[in-house]
């Protein structure tokens, strides 16, 4: 990890715990969650569930809440201690979140229509 002195460790959890959050939400926008894929209301074309179109988290709405406070909080973390970040860690990481993103269909949007 290329943090500096101190910051390593809990930069590190709070972007694994985010990237954890955003696995399980990209995994929980199933063609039944009209919560998180709301461009769904209507109908669910095929074309919209995205590569993992089967698989389902079984996530509440509290559930969904839960996870994104989480996400914030971690980003609150990041975000207090981004001076002692260098290196090209943080590009790894967003490249990562941009791949996850990518399993899913457009979700809390929809802009796709």
């Amino acid at each position: 990890m290329a943090a500096r002195r101190g910051a390593g460790p809990l930069v590190g959890a709070a972007i694994a715990v985010e990237l954890a959050c955003l696995l399980v939400l990209v995994l929980g926008a199933d063609d039944s969650h009209r919560l998180l894929v709301p461009a769904a209301r209507r109908a669910f074309p095929g074309w919209l569930a995205g590569p993992l179109p089967r698989i389902d988290a079984g996530l509440a709405a509290g559930d969904i809440a839960g996870l994104m406070m989480v996400m914030v909080l971690g980003y609150g973390i990041v975000l207090a201690l981004a001076p002692r970040i260098q290196g090209r860690w943080p590009l790894a990481v967003c490249i990562a979140a941009i791949l996850v993103c990518g399993l899913a269909p457009p979700l809390l949007s929809a802009d796709v229509f």
